[in-house]
């Protein structure tokens, strides 16, 4: 197992793979913070001068970039042979997949804590780099690091059950962009207002707004909002913009690490008793 490590983290920090997507979440928190300031300067006094609505936005588009990471990483290391050259010299399944999920995960880990470490670099000259959230952004810094591991257990898990390099990546990319999609409809549904303004009527040629409020068809309630809420909780996409977005913690905030670490067992699980049983050609 240790000599597995050392040879994917060699193969790792080699390949411009990893570094790319360094340079891309670098730059993604280079434009952020730009942007922040551009807007603290025109909307002044708006609270738009602190970088705490900043450090997790990127964690919302990280998907996309766990995505293509791991569906290239892993799919040109099974197109190379390196699978089936580890499983001559006797190396087993489990620890193989053990391997690239360890690899993987501090891969992505680091293109995280970049961007975070970018956006708060560039606060000091461009902003006011003092956060004022203390506390809403420590606990988010830890539920952003056990959402990122989920993440890429999710994403590991599809890479190694396909063989096909081009299927892995374009799927990994789909899985990516549906979680997200799904998780920001389902954002949509749970803040959907519980009550509506009511049709508003002329009374002596003035429209005058109803002053009964009427129950808005969409707003959810019982079983089906615990079912989302559970879907949004449990689901990366949705932890995604819990945490990158509200900018409050939410009242069960302990289920966010609770809800990665599930997700990443059960995929891991997964995972490697497929990748067990897999027919590697």
């Amino acid at each position: 197992m240790k000599n597995l490590l050392s040879a994917t983290f060699a193969r790792l920090f080699k390949g411009k793979l990893f570094w790319i997507g360094m340079l891309a979440m670098g730059g993604l928190g280079a434009v952020a913070t730009i942007a922040r300031a551009r807007d603290a300067y025109v909307l002044q006094d708006m609270g738009y001068d602190r970088p705490d609505g900043l450090l997790f936005i990127g964690l919302t588009y990280f998907l996309i970039t766990v995505a293509a990471f791991d569906g290239l990483f892993i799919g040109a290391e099974h197109a190379d042979g390196t699978w089936r050259n580890k499983l001559i010299v006797g190396q087993g399944r489990v620890q193989i997949y053990l391997t690239y999920l360890i690899v993987t995960t501090a891969a992505t880990m680091l293109m995280h804590l970049v961007y975070i470490g970018v956006v708060l670099g560039l606060s000091a000259p461009l902003l006011n780099p003092f956060l004022t959230l203390i506390k809403v952004n420590v606990v988010f810094f830890f539920c952003s690091l056990a959402t990122v591991v989920a993440m890429n257990a999710l994403m590991v898990t599809l890479c190694m059950l396909i063989q096909n390099r081009a299927v892995v990546a374009v799927g990994a990319m789909l899985l990516a962009i549906g979680l997200m999609m799904g998780g920001m409809a389902i954002y949509q549904m749970l803040c959907a207002p519980e009550f509506l303004s009511g049709p508003a009527t002329v009374v002596n040629g003035v429209l005058m707004p109803s002053p009964e409020p009427v129950p808005n068809p969409k707003y959810l309630t019982g079983a089906k909002r615990a079912f989302f809420q559970f879907l949004h909780e449990f689901l990366p996409g949705g932890q995604a913009i819990t945490i990158g977005m509200t900018g409050e913690l939410p009242a069960n905030v302990w289920r966010l690490p609770v809800f990665s670490a599930l997700l990443t067992l059960l995929s891991t699980l997964g995972g490697a008793w497929g990748f067990c049983r897999r027919d590697l050609k």
